[in-house]
This record gives C-alpha cells, sequence and structure tokens, in this order.
C-alpha cells in the first residue's frame, strides 16, 4: 500500500546524533546522542520502498552530515531509480562534504531560521549563523540545487521575509516554511511558541523509518498505536503487506471533516497528531 499521493516520499532518520543541540528539534537530537541504524538496514528499507512505488528519499536526522555511510545509501536510493534529498543545518557542508553529495543529492534543504541571532538562538550555538553564511559559497560552487527550510512560530513571523531574502541572495530554489512542531525540546524550551500560524491544508502521507527502527505514516514520532512495526524485526514490504490502514484513514477522513469545516488554514501535521492522542494513542519512546 502507498500512503502518499503523488510523489511519495520515504523519509530516513539514519541517525540522532547531530552537532547542535537545537531549541525546537523534534528528535531530540544531539552530540551525546548515539542512536543509529544500520546501512545495510536502510539499504534493504530503500530498495523495498522503491518496489512498492517511493520515489523520493529524504534523509534527516539528528544530522546527516555526521552519519558516516551517508553517501553509499544516498546511492543505493539513486541506483533504485529515487530522487534524493538531505536536511542539514549547513555547518558541516565542507568542500569535501559538497564533493561527495554532489552525484547523490538532488535537493540540499538547508534549515535556517530568520537573522543571525534569533537563528542563533534556537540552534543553541552563538556560531551556527556564522559557520552556516561562510559555507554558502562552497555550496554554490558545488552546483547542488538548494533550498531553504524555516521553522515557523507565531513567535517569528518576521523572520520569514529575511530568509526569503536570503534565498534569494544565494540562489536557492526556494523556501520552505515548517511549522514548529510541539515534539521534542520544543516543549520544554518553546512552549509559548508551539501554536503556529498554521500551513494550507495538506493530505500528504510521508512514510517515516525512525532511528529505532519503528516505521510511521505522516510525520516523526506519530502515536504508536498507528504504526506500520519495526524494520528491524521485519521487512519493509511484510510491515506494509500485514498493516490495516483502516483506522489510520478514519483518523484522517474524520479530521478532514472536522477542519474542512472551519473554513480556516491549518496545520494539518499538528491536527491529526493531536486527534490520534485524543483517541488514545501512544507516542513510544525513541532509542
Amino acid at each position: 500500500m502507498k500512503l502518499t499521493g503523488g510523489q511519495a516520499v520515504l523519509q530516513l532518520h539514519p541517525s540522532r546524533r547531530c552537532n547542535l543541540s537545537c531549541r525546537h528539534c523534534y528528535s531530540l537530537s544531539g552530540p551525546e546522542v548515539d542512536a543509529a541504524l544500520p546501512l545495510a538496514l536502510l539499504q534493504q528499507v530503500t530498495r523495498e520502498a522503491a518496489g512498492l512505488g517511493y520515489r523520493v528519499v529524504g534523509v534527516s536526522g539528528g544530522e546527516p552530515l555526521l552519519y558516516p555511510e551517508l553517501p553509499p545509501l544516498l546511492r543505493t536510493a539513486r541506483d533504485a531509480g529515487m530522487r534524493t534529498t538531505v536536511t542539514t543545518n549547513g555547518m558541516l557542508l565542507t568542500e569535501r562534504r559538497l564533493s561527495e553529495l554532489a552525484p547523490l543529492t538532488d535537493v540540499l534543504a538547508i534549515s535556517l531560521d530568520g537573522h543571525p541571532d534569533w537563528h542563533n538562538r534556537l540552534r543553541g550555538n552563538p556560531r551556527a549563523f556564522g559557520v552556516l553564511d561562510r559555507r554558502m559559497k562552497a555550496v554554490e560552487r558545488s552546483g547542488i540545487p538548494c533550498a531553504f527550510i524555516k521553522t515557523l512560530t507565531l513567535e517569528n513571523l518576521a523572520e520569514l521575509e529575511f530568509v526569503v531574502a536570503y534565498a534569494q541572495a544565494h540562489g536557492a530554489g526556494g523556501v520552505q516554511v515548517h511549522p514548529l512542531e510541539p515534539e521534542g525540546a520544543a516543549l520544554d524550551n518553546l512552549a509559548e511558541c508551539t501554536r503556529t500560524p498554521g500551513s494550507l491544508f495538506s493530505r500528504s502521507s510521508p512514510l517515516v523509518v525512525e532511528t529505532d527502527g519503528r516505521v510511521s505514516p505522516l510525520t516523526y514520532g506519530f502515536p504508536d498505536t498507528f504504526a506500520l512495526g519495526d524494520v528491524r524485526a521485519r521487512r519493509l514490504t511484510d510491515l506494509v503487506e500485514s498493516w490495516d490502514a483502516g483506522p489510520f484513514l478514519e483518523l484522517c477522513a474524520n479530521v478532514a471533516r472536522q477542519l474542512e469545516s472551519g473554513g480556516a488554514a491549518f496545520n494539518w501535521y499538528e491536527e491529526i497528531n493531536r486527534q490520534a492522542r485524543r483517541q488514545g494513542g501512544v507516542t513510544a519512546p525513541t532509542g
């Protein structure tokens, strides 16, 4: 069963290790987190996903550039006929790493939250923007198409103008506005910001492989009640074949009916997560 319409997306979180401890990190990644999945397992999952009709692999984390086997993982996706995206905080985009990524990456998605002070505040590092900014010349020379991702809250709407201008100045192909997810570190550090302005209605449902092996529909950390299972225990094709999608599809339909009747813009991911938890869904501990 394909879980998405249009371009089916497989989201991989190979590791939760990161060079930053961001105040809004939904996966609770950081320098001291060693959780990771082996390359061979991720390659198997990627090939099976391609056979199921998935056409895009998005690699995130953690910081994916700290995953030693990132190039062979991307190569596996390319060999399976899939497009690849890598989401990074940009601080580790050296000439050497960019040369490794160039033949294997269709889109480099770089996180940028706003003006230097705001970006550094959210990233928990006073050097975060400065290092990213210095890396951008090498990114442009690499020829890898890039885009920027901005985490949006009610508190930082004004920062969007800076991000768009910065993206234009560096020849980026676009800016993705990502509403702050009320998950992980954001619940402790940014509780006042976890209500976002919302986004246009979207029903796309990526297939997400988390670092503990759990496979979830829709988004990272989705309640365990709706999970397909664990790829460390069973093959992805078996999980998809045996998964009862009925409860998830019913949840989506019910939430859609409720929200569409309101006639306002909203964040589909946030609303469906809230409804799923109200039904008794429990998010499994992240390992």
